[in-house]
């Protein structure tokens, strides 16, 4: 898929160029209205190397004692565990994950 493929297919999917880092839904779009993305890096992302990321979101969140979930996100349970204890807090570490075709679109 194309540099272009990828920006249309990222209205409604994730998509990823290196498979280590996807770009959210509307991520690419958004760095590329904002001019965030560098020269360098577009002679790179318009090599046709893009795919859909098929796998289901997944998230470490930290959980307060009153079922608050904490503001950040975390790609795995260590990084999650290692900032509850740097931050002395006590948290309960717990896995979200998206479950395919249940995703609510809200329309204007």
């Amino acid at each position: 898929m194309t540099f272009y493929e990828a920006l249309k297919a990222n209205e409604t999917n994730r998509v990823t160029f290196d498979d280590e880092h996807p770009w959210h839904i509307g991520q690419l779009i958004k760095f590329l209205n904002e001019n965030t993305l560098q020269q360098q890096d577009l002679d790179i992302y318009t090599k046709p190397k893009w795919r859909v990321v098929e796998e289901p979101l997944e998230f470490w969140a930290l959980v307060n004692r009153d079922n608050s979930i904490g503001a950040e996100a975390f790609e795995s349970k260590k990084k999650a565990a290692f900032y509850a204890r740097d931050k002395g807090c006590s948290y309960v570490v717990a896995m979200f994950r998206e479950v395919p075709g249940t995703r609510e679109e809200v329309k204007p």
